[in-house]
């Protein structure tokens, strides 16, 4: 079975390179190996999650995290179990239910702190503080990714520790401390840069662009917006495309293209399978419509999302739409 633990290191090589498509191959090449042992299927059917958690590839995780969750029962398998919780909570985020994914997210951390591995322990704290600060729970949000850094500091996981920066980057951007969240971006995208994380990158190089679109530097902001997208065109991420599309809107709105982005947004978003892009991207629509004079087209847009809004528990994005509603209403009222 020494080819499918070539396999398996070559898609370990491909995926941090954030090189999907042969990663892909790699994956299906081990597929197509019979009777693989247990050992190398347990690790072959966290990778086929791995990637799909990665990429937004949602339609290919059903199958192998079941698998995963019903041999690693049968086995014992407790980091199995862990891994399994935590996809199990990435889908429950990407329906936008925070919540309930805090919950999964819960068990899946007393398994991974059974089983003794401080890297899935980390990234299952990161997530956490993601979900708390997509609840607009900041302060919650940001003691997790603290204690995420820390804990990947002390296990000299590079690729995590350029993550928990990036995160508690965008956190400070969101609460006012724009020199704090300019100094933890920039260490993340060096540290990214160093060992080739492209995926890493086209996150910071966003959140980057969000803090010279505070300063007003607009030139400098696309600069930053269109170097993730074209980062993440080149590795197949639509989730990350989106982002990208959202805020080259934002820039391009004051040139008058705003909408021809703001619907390859929306459908970079459809594909990743992301309600709370999907949203914001309309809801961006609709705010702009509203102050060109369009205010009919931005209140049947608004009406269009109330049913979607009621299955997003993103406190913001839920924030944002009712204050889009009451715009309309002024803009258009009822008769």
């Amino acid at each position: 079975m020494i080819k499918g633990w070539l396999l398996h290191c070559r898609f370990l090589s491909h995926f941090a390179l954030s090189e999907r498509d042969k990663a892909l191959e790699d994956l299906e090449g081990l597929s197509a190996l019979p009777d693989l042992p247990r050992a190398l299927e347990l690790e072959h059917l966290f990778d086929l999650c791995n990637l799909a958690n990665q990429f937004s590839l949602w339609d290919r995780i059903s199958r192998p995290l079941e698998r995963l969750e019903q041999l690693s029962k049968e086995t014992g398998y407790s980091l199995g179990l862990a891994q399994a919780g935590y996809f199990r909570a990435a889908l429950l985020i990407n329906e936008g239910k925070y919540q309930e994914a805090v919950k999964q997210y819960r068990i899946a951390l007393d398994s991974a702190r059974r089983a003794g591995n401080g890297d899935l322990e980390a990234e299952i704290l990161n997530d956490i503080g993601f979900c708390h600060r997509r609840m607009g729970q900041d302060e919650l949000g940001e003691s997790y990714y603290v204690r995420s850094l820390r804990l990947r500091e002390k296990t000299g996981n590079l690729p995590g520790i350029a993550e928990s920066m990036n995160n508690l980057g965008l956190l400070c951007q969101n609460t006012k401390r724009p020199k704090e969240a300019e100094e933890f971006l920039t260490k993340a995208l060096k540290l990214e840069t160093t060992i080739g994380d492209k995926m890493g990158a086209g996150y910071t190089l966003v959140n980057l662009g969000y803090i010279f679109t505070e300063k007003k530097s607009r030139h400098q902001a696309e600069e930053l917006f269109r170097r993730a997208l074209d980062i993440r065109a080149e590795i197949g991420d639509n989730l990350g495309l989106g982002y990208c599309y959202l805020q080259l809107a934002h820039i391009a709105e004051y040139q008058g293209r705003a909408e021809e982005l703001l619907e390859n947004s929306h459908r970079c978003f459809s594909s990743a399978g992301d309600l709370n892009g999907q949203l914001q991207a309309r809801m961006s629509l609709a705010e702009i419509l509203l102050k060109s004079g369009d205010s009919a087209r931005a209140a049947e847009i608004a009406r269009a999302l109330s049913g979607r809004i009621e299955a997003c528990s993103d406190g913001p994005t839920r924030r944002r739409y009712h204050s889009l509603v009451e715009k309309c209403r002024e803009a258009v009222p009822d008769k």
